[in-house]
C-alpha cells in the first residue's frame, strides 16, 4: 500500500498529482524515478507557525550531467525551491502542475 509522508494512506487525489509529476518529468526527458516525489500535508495544529499547506518533496536529482540539466529545467518549470514545492492545498498543487504541464515541451507526434 502507498503511504504519504505523513503516514496516511494515499488518496486518489494524491495519486493523480503524482501521475502529473511523472508526466511532467517525461516531458523533460526524465524517467519518473529521476524526479521522484512524495506528497506531504502540514496541518495547522502541527505546524510551528500555524499554517496549513501541502506540497511535493523531491528525493535527490540525477547525477548524470545530461539528466541533471533536464532535471533543472523540470524543477524551474514546477517552481521547486530547494527540494520542495508548496501550495495551500491539493487544488493549488494541481494548479501548479497544470501550469507547468502547459509550459512543458509537448510529446512529438509519431
Amino acid at each position: 500500500m502507498n503511504n504519504t509522508s505523513n503516514g496516511c494512506m494515499a488518496t486518489s487525489a494524491d495519486i493523480s498529482i503524482l501521475m502529473k509529476v511523472a508526466e511532467l518529468a517525461q516531458r523533460f526527458g526524465l524517467r519518473p524515478s529521476e524526479a521522484d516525489a512524495g506528497i506531504f500535508h502540514v496541518y495547522s495544529d502541527t505546524s510551528p507557525d500555524g499554517d496549513e499547506y501541502c506540497g511535493l518533496d523531491f528525493i535527490g536529482e540525477p547525477l548524470d550531467p545530461e539528466k541533471a540539466e533536464k532535471y533543472d529545467r523540470f524543477a524551474e518549470a514546477l517552481g521547486i525551491k530547494g527540494d520542495q514545492v508548496r501550495a495551500p492545498n491539493l487544488s493549488g498543487l494541481e494548479d501548479l502542475l497544470d501550469r507547468a504541464l502547459s509550459l512543458a515541451p509537448r510529446p512529438r507526434a509519431r
